[in-house]
């Protein structure tokens, strides 16, 4: 019932025989989906009372919806101001479901004060777990997982939104998250204080990252700049830096299906 048979689905983007184009979907077996569904039941309710309100990926009456019109919500009211500008960086984790520390994420389980049972459960849910890759016709032997967790089960969810909860707890900006898509947006008139505003909250996501062992995608992360039509005395506005390396500003960004301006 630990063994999952990973299937390597396209993103739809990126060269077919990159490795990283590919998103891994685990196949449970159906014994193992039925007690899924039912450990799921149980726990959604634990859970759902511990996540930030700004987590949109699980919480009941919670989804992509509210996610993108609280977001697009903050933004018009930002600019709406006089002279008012706004500024958003989209946060792209890299393989975030696969970077889950086993062991940090039961400390974090215990410091939630999560009832002992529900912690051994999910403990043992995750270690000694196997999988083996299946692509076409071929299969390969079985590898041991000592990190992460399986995506396209049911009750990967949950751990993984209380792994990453925490984060939130960083940000002093606006900011949405939903599973592991993160905006942080802020505005004032000044474009300056936007950037500097911005490069303070990137910096604390990337020291999170560091000490939860997840990585950032410098290549992936990308943030806009948010103005009205008519709005022309702006000036050179400063570059926003991940790691020593800046971060591409973009016109158009396609946020959780949605692209546009």
């Amino acid at each position: 019932m630990k063994s999952a048979c990973v299937t390597p689905l396209y993103k739809g983007k990126g060269a077919h025989r990159e490795s990283t184009s590919y998103r891994p979907i685990a196949g449970l077996t159906s014994l193992t989906k039925v007690l899924e569904k039912v450990l799921f039941f149980k726990l959604s309710s634990v859970v759902d009372a511990l996540l930030n309100d700004e987590q949109h990926g699980f919480p009941a009456h919670r989804s992509c919806y509210t996610a993108l019109s609280r977001f697009t919500q903050q933004i018009y009211y930002d600019i709406d101001g006089r002279n008012m500008r706004a500024g958003a960086v989209f946060v792209d984790f890299r393989k975030a479901y696969n970077s889950v520390n086993h062991d940090l994420l039961i400390l974090k389980l215990i410091e939630l004060n999560i009832d002992p049972n529900i912690v051994c459960l999910i403990k043992n849910y995750l270690d000694n777990s196997v999988f083996k890759i299946k692509s076409g016709k071929n299969t390969s032997e079985y590898y041991y997982d000592p990190a992460g967790v399986p995506q396209g089960s049911t009750i990967a969810c949950l751990p993984f939104c209380l792994y990453i909860n925490d984060i939130c707890k960083l940000i002093t900006s606006n900011n949405t998250l939903y599973a592991d898509d993160e905006a942080i947006y802020t505005a004032n008139q000044d474009p300056n204080i936007i950037v500097s505003t911005l490069q303070i909250e990137l910096t604390n996501v990337s020291d999170w990252c560091k000490d939860n062992l997840v990585s950032l995608n410098e290549t992936k992360t990308e943030w806009m700049f948010f103005h009205k039509a008519n709005d022309t005395n702006i000036g050179t506005i400063p570059p926003l830096m991940l790691e020593g390396r800046e971060i591409r500003r973009v016109m158009k960004f396609k946020y959780l299906g949605v692209s546009g301006p």
